[in-house]
């Protein structure tokens, strides 16, 4: 889990759009989702593993929220579950130095 400034103040489909021409080397984005405030990669990085990575945008759009799982292909029968429970119950936090609430 990690977060940022949401410096370029991007709405959702845009960091969406910056994030899927910037992924990670050797990634591939199989699958993605995207509501209001926030969106989800699925994807392959190399030939065994997947990853999740989901974004929540907070405090008025001024803080990205990041949580990403990885795991190998063998193991994705006991993540994917794992998965669906933190990406719904993820939530941002205070947003350190900033007036407005999640």
């Amino acid at each position: 889990m990690w977060g940022r400034l949401n410096v370029n103040e991007s709405d959702a489909a845009k960091l969406e759009s910056d994030e899927r021409e910037n992924h990670g080397p050797g990634e591939s984005i199989h699958g993605a989702e995207r509501g209001e405030r926030w969106f989800a990669f699925r994807g392959r990085r190399g030939p065994e593993h997947f990853f999740y990575r989901h974004y929540v945008l907070s405090h008025a759009n001024n803080v990205v929220n990041v949580f990403e799982v990885s795991y190998t292909e063998a193991l994705a029968a006991t993540y994917e579950p794992i998965v669906a429970r933190m990406t719904g119950s993820f939530r941002p936090g205070l947003g350190y130095q900033l007036k407005r609430g999640p």
